[in-house]
């Protein structure tokens, strides 16, 4: 009896010992857990698990303050050490609802992220706006996941990122780019933008030396001067039938000496603007037939330039002679042709 009393106590003995030493990787629901939820928790994070939804950082990573009513927490700036940043969409219970920064006299003097190592940052649902500088020369900034709530881009908010290569705002409801918002993005590639976007602010994309094509959005009414200035690598850009032609100073697109072809968008009536694009290469443009009327001072032209056009020819607003030298090609079963004011001018060639 004894013995048989010896063995169970040495049985249950060896269980318990097993069952303290279970990995975590069992599923389990172990107290260590439940202890590092709360104490983030209590910091203000938001805790989530799985690789599409990272836990965020602390609270304590940040410097805050409390929108005027109370009820929002903007972020001041980033005091953390991870290069990796999960943004928390609450903090104290209170929605993260803007990336401020550092503000003195009611300006800002630093943006939140300005001139830190971080490497990826995923900004939570709850942000509605990118302030200003919010991201300033994070030299080392590779990945950004954006709010699809965010509305706002503001001035310099990702300039001199110069590791950064893509990045999707589609999802966004963004209405403008801020000044400056992407300049000196070097590596930039490829930026996908928000079907509510409307303006674009000067010097958007100023030196953004790899961007090899940008489609902007039909709604876009506006794009500020010197915006693509610099963008070398820049091959096709597409012209929303609204989009307002006109610069007083500096032409939106400029030292753009490999860009290919330039398209505007079906719908449009007339081209009448003054000093749009200056042309360094033998682009192509691409006329719609829903144009009309032709202002030949949109384009300022220093290379031989291909202009097709898909419609009737158009009147020719302004002066006849374009500034630059350049080839018609039209479509022989279309009308006005034979008469056009460019008959004597230019090269006109029948597209075959």
């Amino acid at each position: 009896m004894k013995k048989v009393l010896i063995i169970f106590i040495c049985l249950s003995m060896v269980l318990t010992m097993i069952s303290c030493n279970r990995s975590p990787d069992d599923g389990s629901d172990g107290s260590l857990s439940s202890d590092i939820s709360n104490d983030q928790a209590s910091e203000g994070s938001s805790v989530s698990s799985g690789d599409d939804n990272p836990a965020a950082n602390p609270a304590s990573d940040f410097q805050y303050v409390f929108s005027e009513n109370g009820e929002s927490v903007y972020i001041s700036k980033y005091i953390g050490t991870s290069e990796t940043v999960v943004i928390p969409s609450e903090i104290e219970g209170r929605p993260v609802l803007v990336i401020k920064g550092v503000s003195q006299n009611m300006e800002i003097v630093s943006g939140a992220f300005e001139n830190t190592g971080v490497r990826s940052v995923v900004i939570p649902e709850s942000v509605t706006v990118i302030g200003i500088s919010a991201f300033k020369d994070c030299k080392e900034l590779e990945e950004v996941t954006v709010s699809s709530q965010c509305e706002r881009l503001s001035v310099k908010a990702f300039q001199n990122c110069s590791k950064l290569e893509y990045i999707d705002l589609s999802r966004t409801k963004i209405t403008r780019l801020g000044a400056d918002a992407f300049s000196g993005c070097t590596a930039l590639k490829e930026i996908r933008l928000p079907d509510t976007l409307q303006e674009i602010e000067q010097k958007a994309f100023y030196n953004c030396t790899s961007l090899e094509a940008l489609e902007l959005p039909s709604g876009l009414l506006k794009i500020g001067e010197e915006a693509l200035f610099s963008c070398t690598s820049l091959k096709t850009i597409n012209i929303p039938t609204d989009l307002y032609l006109s610069c007083q100073t500096f032409p939106v697109a400029n030292e753009v000496s490999s860009l290919e072809k330039i398209v505007f968008d079906d719908g449009r009536e007339e081209i009448d603007g003054y000093a749009f694009f200056a042309i360094k290469s033998n682009a192509e443009i691409y006329i719609p037939a829903s144009v009309k009327k032709f202002e030949t001072w949109t384009f300022f032209i220093y290379s031989d330039v291909k202009i097709i056009f898909s419609g009737d020819c158009p009147e020719v607003l302004g002066e006849s002679k374009l500034l630059g030298n350049a080839t018609i090609y039209y479509d022989p079963d279309t009308e006005g042709w034979d008469e056009c004011e460019w008959k004597n001018i230019f090269p006109m060639i029948p597209i075959e």
